[in-house]
């Protein structure tokens, strides 16, 4: 935009100077050839007279002034061919003596004037003066250097008012710019300037707006998720109540323990909500050791449905998650496994350290999944593909990645976390 800027004040200005210089140069021509050949016309009529009326000797004198005062050469040829001033041949003398006034211009770019006096004898004496080129053009060079040099002035004058106005411009769109970034990576807070560009300051306005808006409904959003996570208080301590009531067994046992999980979800997702931070945040946990956990939790189900599952996890696998949220992000991922996917088809789960990164990858037989499946609301399967897009934000919360494709016959869904040190 600067360069612009300054490329459009660079194209006016010289075009504009040259509209201007140009002409003004050829007058300047014109007029310095105009003041040298007035000053010949001077001379020929101040001879006039004095050819008509004075001696031969006042007419020496009156021409040897006369050249003394200009530039040009002046010689005055008498009727009795004598000549006075400087002695020149000239063919023209004679058919000027006719009467006929010549004006010429010579191969050496001097103006030449011959002009014929009738004398009180009737004979004609010619006055002859040569303005040579020079003459013509004095002072033209220096006029054109200084034309010159003021518009060089005006064009860099120009130049530096666009640069500073683009600058000026420039540093206020990429303030903006800068404030567009921060409130896209978290800083609610941010608020764009308003400059004196009434563009710009549009655009702030308009951006700040913005601002103020996903304000107002992210608190929306959150006041909606922990009202409907309160709503669900109600029902689940009906259901802890009815779960107590139960005889004691190990099926009572696994539906206490699967009603525990569902509170402390709702617990989190209360939290998460309010934008408190959970129990667990900051600490890093064992990364094999979760994905095993969560593993031997779907492992029942697959075997009640006879599908092959295999899990393979290394110990050590350092990450700063919460456990609460990488379990959440793995039984969604391993859920869909079996929501998915047909029995007898199998899934494998591996936990391993591979350069700075842990690599959690989950081999399904199933038919894979598309890529875009990653977006919010779309998985190809019918659902709402929100599990998918839990466990890819919980990979980029702290800096990692989540994958999905087809490997092989089967599909594969790979999560890169950064190892905690």
């Amino acid at each position: 935009m600067r360069r612009q800027l300054v490329a459009v004040a660079l194209a006016t200005t010289l075009t504009v100077t040259i509209a201007f210089l140009v002409p003004l140069a050829i007058l300047v021509r014109v007029l310095a050839a105009e003041r040298a050949l007035d000053d010949a016309d001077r001379v020929t009529r101040s001879l006039i007279p004095v050819l008509v009326s004075a001696d031969e000797s006042a007419q020496a004198l009156a021409v040897e002034q006369l050249q003394a005062s200009t530039n040009a050469t002046v010689s005055v040829h008498l009727a009795g061919g004598d000549v006075l001033g400087a002695t020149v041949r000239d063919g023209d003398v004679e058919a000027a003596r006719g009467g006929r006034a010549i004006a010429r211009t010579d191969r050496d770019g001097s103006r030449i004037t011959l002009t014929p006096v009738i004398g009180q004898s009737g004979d004609a004496s010619v006055i002859r003066v040569a303005v040579p080129a020079r003459s013509l053009t004095a002072g033209v060079g220096r006029a054109w250097l200084t034309l010159a040099g003021i518009g060089l002035v005006l064009i860099v004058i120009a130049v530096l008012i666009a640069d500073r106005l683009g600058r000026r411009a420039v540093q206020q769109a990429g303030e903006l710019a800068a404030v567009a970034r921060r409130i896209a990576s978290g800083d609610r807070g941010a608020r764009a300037p308003r400059g004196d560009t009434p563009e710009l300051a549009d655009a702030a306005r308009a951006l700040n707006t913005l601002a103020d808006r996903i304000d107002v409904l992210l608190a929306a959003e959150r006041e909606a998720a922990a009202d409907v996570s309160h709503r669900l208080r109600t029902p689940m301590t009906a259901l802890r109540l009815d779960v107590d009531a139960l005889p004691a067994s190990d099926a009572a046992g696994r539906v206490a323990h699967d009603l525990y999980a569902l509170e402390v979800a709702v617990d989190q997702v209360i939290r998460s909500a309010r934008g408190i931070p959970g129990a667990g945040a900051g600490a890093t946990i064992d990364a094999g050791v979760v994905t095993r956990q969560r593993s031997d939790f779907w492992a029942a189900l697959a075997h009640d449905e006879g599908r092959p599952w295999r899990c393979d996890c290394d110990d050590g696998l350092l990450v700063a998650l919460d456990e609460e949220d990488l379990s959440a992000a793995l039984d969604a991922l391993l859920g869909n496994v079996l929501s998915h996917t047909e029995p007898p088809a199998g899934c494998r789960i591996s936990a391993v350290r591979d350069g700075h990164e842990v690599r959690i990858r989950i081999d399904d037989d199933g038919p894979g999944l598309d890529p875009t499946a990653l977006a919010r609301g779309r998985s190809g399967g019918g659902s709402t593909g929100l599990g998918l897009d839990i466990a890819r934000h919980t990979a980029e919360r702290i800096g990692g990645t989540m994958t999905v494709g087809r490997h092989g016959a089967g599909g594969r869904v790979e999560l890169r976390l950064p190892a905690a040190h």
